[in-house]
């Protein structure tokens, strides 16, 4: 589900690959993303011989998906018209019994285990130590754009972090013209699946995440699946539809909470389910 079209989402028809690409600056970068990120992940691993959910364990998701970003961010630096625009990109890929992560930027994923949060991406903010470090080393600087208390302190969200007082993000796809101070690097991790304890992922822009954390988004979701259940007179097969639908539904609801809640930005959602 999203709610602007500078949010573009992807689900292959195995359900294997899903992805979150937050655009900036226009809606381009991400619809090229959109597009064509998923094909060149499939090209990748196609070159190494295997097919994605086959018994094999020879291939390399990592490369694949390292590989298939880089390529889109050399296709879309090439493009003159896009310098003033980016885009993030947060994808999941389950394959066998891992779940791997990839992204840029500060969409994010997280898995619901057994209830708890585990945030399978990290969110690059300027005010990252890392990436902090490695744009004042280049010359570039990260400022405090908004509300401080009576100390100089930053008030969290009354204001952002900022790569030379522009972007709130230190790495992205695009911004040629950010460049070399944004970063298209991606952070790629893997997670070995617990197939007992894995009951969803939720995928999503920073939309979500400005108003919701990773612990209240997995809270939310479980909640609402099963808001009645105690007082719920007919069988549970029945039950078990209802909750089905829910599940079917549960992006929309991601979304409308957090426009509920006062989010400003865009909000694009995907929820990755282990159980039927």
């Amino acid at each position: 589900m999203r709610s602007s079209m500078e949010d573009t989402l992807v689900v292959s028809e195995d359900g294997t690959y899903i992805a979150v690409f937050d655009g900036h600056g226009g809606s381009d970068v991400s619809a090229h993303l959109e597009a064509h990120a998923h094909r060149s992940f499939q090209s990748k691993l196609a070159r190494q011989g295997n097919i994605l959910g086959s018994s094999s364990t020879g291939k390399d998701i990592a490369y694949a998906l390292k590989a298939s970003l880089n390529e889109m961010e050399e296709q879309v630096l090439k493009v003159r018209g896009w310098n003033h625009q980016g885009s993030t990109a947060a994808v999941i890929c389950v394959d066998g019994g891992s779940i791997w992560a990839a992204n840029i930027g500060d969409s994010r994923a997280v898995l619901s285990r057994a209830g708890d949060a585990i945030d399978l991406t990290d969110d690059h903010k300027p005010n990252n130590k890392e990436d902090q470090a490695r744009i004042e080393a280049l010359g570039g600087h990260v400022e405090w754009f908004g509300w401080t208390d009576p100390d100089g302190r930053p008030i969290e969200g009354m204001g952002s972090w900022r790569v030379n007082g522009n972007l709130a993000i230190s790495r992205s796809v695009g911004d040629k013209d950010e460049l070399p101070f944004i970063s298209a690097e991606p952070t790629i991790k893997r997670f070995p699946l617990q197939p007992s304890s894995d009951e969803f992922i939720v995928v999503a822009s920073d939309g979500l995440w400005d108003v919701l954390d990773s612990d209240e988004c997995v809270s939310f979701v479980r909640s609402a699946l099963k808001v009645g259940e105690d007082k719920w007179d007919g069988n549970q097969k029945e039950f078990r539809t209802i909750i089905h639908r829910r599940k079917e539904k549960m992006a929309k609801y991601l979304a409308d909470e957090a426009l509920r809640r006062g989010s400003l930005d865009n909000v694009g959602v995907i929820v990755l389910w282990f159980a039927a």
